[in-house]
């Protein structure tokens, strides 16, 4: 799979999507999550994320937003989500697992979780990733979806996947 072979609507909003993720504007919105030292410094790892209060029957609604420093061996599940969720990698490295399909991730992947669909994803131990990811449903969710290089079989898009222009955009 290639963007580039993304309808222009398909490619539209993931580059939005990433765009939106990847904006490092703090609003008062979020709430700041950072893990103190035994000295009581901050530590290197962090997390910013805004969940919504109301979550409508619209037919997209963003659910969940935020960006995560992780630390060594952070791990999220095994779970399962009453959502989407597209995970887009900073930094570091990781590992991501969707019905026992294990793949490794870099910088600059990005990945999908599906809605009712049980995955899990851990950080490295030597490189933790640093991500950021928004969360989302709604009755033109999957037709959304489905219109992007993003499947149950291919739920990762590697960083040779994401063109240029959307860094360009992202630097903007």
């Amino acid at each position: 799979c290639n963007i580039n072979s993304v309808p222009v609507y398909g490619k539209m909003l993931y580059f939005d999507f990433i765009y939106i993720i990847l904006k490092k504007e703090k609003k008062q919105s979020y709430r700041q999550m950072a893990a103190k030292t035994e000295e009581g410094n901050m530590a290197d790892t962090y997390k910013y994320e805004y969940y919504a209060t109301d979550k409508l029957l619209n037919s997209l609604s963003v659910y969940n937003t935020g960006y995560e420093k992780c630390h060594p061996g952070y791990q999220w599940g095994p779970g399962i989500r009453d959502h989407y969720l597209i995970h887009h990698v900073i930094r570091g490295k990781g590992s991501y697992v969707l019905e026992g399909r294990m793949y490794h991730l870099n910088a600059g992947d990005t990945f999908l979780l599906f809605p009712n669909v049980e995955a899990s994803y851990r950080a490295d131990e030597e490189e933790p990733w640093e991500y950021a990811w928004v969360g989302f449903a709604g009755t033109d969710a999957y037709s959304m979806i489905a219109n992007t290089d993003f499947s149950k079989e291919n739920p990762v898009l590697d960083q040779r996947q994401i063109s240029d222009e959307l860094f360009r955009k992202i630097q903007a």
